[in-house]
C-alpha cells in the first residue's frame, strides 16, 4: 500500500473538536475571572465552570493527558465554547450558579456551592416552613435563593423576609418594582412573586440592556438578564408583556 494511502487528510473546512477546538480559543482569552460554557456539536451545554483566570483554566483542558475518564469524554465532545468575563471571582460564582440551575449541564454532575458563600433556604419538610441561612451542599428539601457574596446581606434579607412572613404579607402586595444588581434579578423576582397577590404586577426594568440581550453575552449582567427573560417567557405562573420603554420594561401579572 502506498504510504500516502495509509493516512487520511482532514479537509480544511472540517469543524474543530476536542482539544484542537479548545486550544483555538487560547490566543484571545483574557487572564481575567469569568464563566465558560462547553457545548457539543448540537449546541447542547455540556458543562458550566468558573475561573479566576479564563486563559489558565481553558489551557488546562487543552492538555492532551492527565484527565479522568469523565473530563476526557467532556473534552472530546466539546465543539464550541462561550465565555463571559466578570469583574471578580465572586461575580463569576454567582453567574455560574445561576447558569447551572437554569441549564442543568450533563457534566455538572453534582454542583456544590462554595462553602464560603451562604444561601437562603425556605424548608419544605414541615407544615410551618422554616427560613434560614444555609451553607454547603443543597441536600435539604426546600427552595434555595443565592448564593450571596455577603453573609451580612443574607442576614439583612432574612430579617426583612421574616418580618414580612410574620406579618402575613405573602400574596398581600399589589405592585413590586425590580431595578438593582442584574445578577440578583432572578432571586428578587422569586421573592416578589411570593409577595404580590394574584392579579398583582411586578415591573422589571432594564430588560433590554441597550440591546445587549439580543447578542452573545459578554458580561455577567447581560447573561443574567438573558436567563431571566427566557424564564419569564416560559413561566406559567404569570402573564407577561415587554414594553419598549427606555431600556426595556417587563410587566409580569401574577395569575
Amino acid at each position: 500500500m502506498p504510504e500516502n494511502d495509509a493516512q487520511m487528510e482532514v479537509p480544511a473546512d472540517t469543524p474543530l473538536k476536542g482539544v484542537a477546538r479548545i486550544s483555538a480559543y487560547l490566543k484571545t482569552l483574557p487572564d481575567a475571572p469569568g464563566v465558560y460554557r462547553m457545548m457539543n456539536d448540537k449546541g447542547d451545554v455540556l458543562y458550566v465552570g468558573k475561573a479566576k483566570s479564563l486563559k489558565k483554566r481553558v489551557a488546562s483542558y487543552a492538555k492532551s493527558g492527565g484527565h479522568n475518564e469523565r473530563i476526557s469524554r467532556m473534552i472530546a465532545d466539546t465543539a464550541e465554547m462561550l465565555f463571559v468575563t466578570t469583574a471578580s471571582e465572586t461575580e463569576a460564582l454567582l453567574l455560574e450558579s445561576n447558569l447551572i440551575k437554569r441549564l442543568k449541564p450533563r457534566y455538572n454532575v453534582s454542583y456544590r456551592d462554595d462553602k464560603s458563600f451562604p444561601n437562603i433556604l425556605l424548608r419544605e419538610d414541615h407544615a410551618f416552613p422554616q427560613l434560614l441561612k444555609h451553607r454547603g451542599a443543597r441536600s435539604t428539601k426546600g427552595v434555595y435563593f443565592g448564593p450571596f457574596a455577603s453573609a451580612q446581606a443574607v442576614g439583612r434579607t432574612l430579617n426583612t423576609l421574616d418580618t414580612r412572613l410574620a406579618n402575613g404579607d405573602a400574596n398581600a402586595f399589589d405592585f413590586a418594582f425590580i431595578d438593582a444588581d442584574k445578577t440578583g434579578y432572578d432571586d428578587y423576582y422569586e421573592r416578589c412573586l411570593a409577595l404580590v397577590r394574584p392579579g398583582g404586577l411586578i415591573a422589571i426594568d432594564n430588560v433590554l440592556w441597550s440591546g445587549a440581550v439580543a447578542r452573545p453575552a459578554t458580561t455577567a449582567d447581560t447573561a443574567a438578564l438573558q436567563a431571566l427573560n427566557d424564564k419569564l417567557h416560559r413561566d406559567e405562573r404569570i402573564d407577561v408583556s415587554l414594553l419598549p420603554l427606555g431600556d426595556g420594561l417587563t410587566l409580569a401579572r401574577k395569575r
